[in-house]
């Protein structure tokens, strides 16, 4: 049996969250930038509608309301967390979330983690 398949993606969502477990970086919200790339299951026939597609608005708005709560002390576990919420989908087959920390060292662009997770069928 086929499975028709379309790779959607939101690259770098810029939210501010309490993160970090150093006393300096609880003292104020960092910039995340937040990237995913996912694997979607497509509907038996063509629809020109939102009801046919997984809407990109998931992955922002999951991004945006995780970094409007509490203080978190990794961005490992800001991405395992912001995969429970996105992965509720159950059209979304296969997932990748990029969470970078951009103020870490004044001589790299950007630290972070890839947490990957596909849906075992």
């Amino acid at each position: 049996m086929a499975v028709k398949t379309r790779q959607i993606f939101v690259r770098d969502v810029q939210v501010q969250a309490s993160i970090g477990v150093y006393e300096h970086e609880k003292l104020r919200r960092q910039t995340l930038r937040v990237s995913f790339e996912a694997e979607v299951s497509l509907p038996d026939h063509v629809e020109d509608s939102m009801a046919s597609v997984v809407s990109y608005e998931l992955f922002r708005d999951a991004a945006h309301g995780l970094a409007a709560g509490e203080h978190i002390n990794l961005v490992e576990t800001f991405a395992d967390l912001l995969l429970e919420k996105c992965v509720l989908n159950s059209r979304i087959l296969g997932l990748v979330i990029t969470v970078e920390k951009t103020d870490v060292f004044p001589d790299a662009e950007s630290a972070g983690v890839i947490v990957k997770w596909r849906r075992e069928l």
